[in-house]
């Protein structure tokens, strides 16, 4: 999904609508936990500008709900075209963020159909996590930073550098005989990092 700036509240009115229903026991999860009293799902259209726009959305109340899917009236682009697939987000009261979600519609489509009927029986939406994170010339010590994802999801991050103990290196020496006796040298080495 792209990176946007989610409008809630500026849904469509049109001539036509699909309904889609959310039953009070749909599986839904944000952020892995079940949705809070007060949660929006949205569903959004790709406007003439290739953004996202508002197509309807409900409150969550933990009852029955449903989302009315407003289409676009002819010639305008001010709701779903027909055969349009649903791209769906969740606003998380509790973080204050807009989160992408995936659903599974249990009967009907995952698409806009004038007087269409749908319903959701499961839905995750959550911040994504990336490994491909990279630091690199940090000293050793203590860090905090703040991690933001492609979602806008923001969470602060602690960390330790450590370092090997110094570098320590001792010699042992034994003189060579005289008349072409050997010597010897033995090296003793710690800290740093073996192998040396």
């Amino acid at each position: 999904y792209p990176t946007v700036d989610i409008e809630w509240g500026d849904e469509p009115d049109t001539d036509c609508n699909a309904t889609i229903l959310i039953p009070a026991d749909a599986n839904i999860i944000i952020n892995g936990e079940s949705p809070s009293i007060g949660d929006l799902i949205g569903v959004f259209y790709n406007n003439s500008d290739g953004g996202l726009s508002l197509g309807g959305y409900a409150t969550w109340t933990g009852s029955v709900t449903s989302i009315a899917a407003w289409g676009s009236e002819a010639g305008e682009d001010n709701g779903f075209q027909v055969g349009e697939e649903y791209i769906w987000y969740v606003y998380d009261n509790e973080t204050g963020q807009s989160l992408p979600a995936t659903s599974i519609v249990s009967f009907g489509d995952n698409t806009y159909s004038c007087n269409g009927l749908s319903g959701i029986s499961d839905m995750n939406a959550e911040c994504s996590s990336s490994t491909g994170l990279t630091l690199s010339d940090l000293s050793a010590g203590d860090y905090t930073t703040t991690v933001t994802d492609a979602n806008g999801c923001e969470t602060s991050v602690e960390f330790t550098i450590s370092e090997p103990d110094a570098l320590d290196a001792s010699a042992s020496v034994t003189d060579a005989l005289c008349n072409g006796g050997l010597g010897s040298a033995q090296l003793t080495v710690s800290g740093g990092t073996a192998p040396y």
